[in-house]
């Protein structure tokens, strides 16, 4: 028995949803979810990835106070996105609104990064609503 109406679409799993950043930008070698604690919830990982992304997780929540301190002190706001360019890879970390959970895509820094930032802005819209 389905509590949606008959014409919404089901709501895809977390999984499934991080496997979209192959879709979306086919350039990702990683999409992963992390909690505030930094605890890797679900990730999708391309063929060719090498990266470990519960470090880059831990990383990534042990880097999120002093953003938020930055983003205080410049009264910009709660962040939403940030971004770390380096000479081999792209990382963009994005907030999922409605949940305490951050959506990390990887990619080459080859990569256009208004795509990867996309596919970053997409991935965590649809997983705010499949966690909400």
């Amino acid at each position: 028995m389905s509590l949606r109406a008959p014409d919404q679409e089901p709501t895809a799993s977390p999984r499934e949803i991080l496997a979209e950043a192959a879709r979306l930008c086919p350039e990702a070698l990683e999409a992963f979810l992390v909690d505030a604690d930094g605890v890797l919830v679900e990730r999708y990982v391309a063929p060719t990835s090498t990266l470990d992304s519960e470090e880059i997780g831990v990383q990534i929540v042990a880097a999120i106070p002093a953003l938020a301190g930055a983003a205080s002190s410049s009264k910009i706001g709660a962040f939403q996105e940030w971004m770390l360019q380096g000479d081999r890879g792209i990382v963009i970390v994005r907030r999922v609104p409605l949940v305490d959970m951050f959506l990390v895509v990887v990619v080459p820094a080859r990569t256009w990064t208004g795509k990867a930032r996309f596919t970053a802005r997409v991935l965590a819209g649809r997983m705010a609503a499949a966690l909400a």
